[in-house]
């Protein structure tokens, strides 16, 4: 998360950053769509629908993606520094 951070000859799988102060804005929003997938009160094919309609300058689909790109960033440090990880996933 740390944009300046330098990971050495892991920085190719490592670019970018996630926006953590667009996260921590829309985290309300975050858990109520988290809420409604949860509970159905809302189809996952509507939400899925609304975000990949969304426009690039929308902030909740902003903050869903920057959540990902940190979930994604976090396995892969997993993945590197866990051999038991790695061995379970490869089975």
């Amino acid at each position: 998360m740390d944009r300046q951070a330098d990971h050495g000859c892991l920085n190719p799988l490592f670019h970018g950053a996630a926006d953590t102060d667009l996260i921590r804005e829309q985290w309300d929003f975050l858990v109520r769509v988290a809420a409604s997938l949860k509970n159905r009160t809302a189809p996952a094919n509507v939400i899925v629908q609304r975000l990949a309609n969304a426009f690039s300058s929308d902030r909740l689909a902003g903050a869903l993606a920057a959540l990902g790109r940190n979930r994604k960033d976090h396995l892969r440090f997993a993945l590197l520094s866990d051999p038991e990880l790695r061995y379970r996933i490869q089975l």
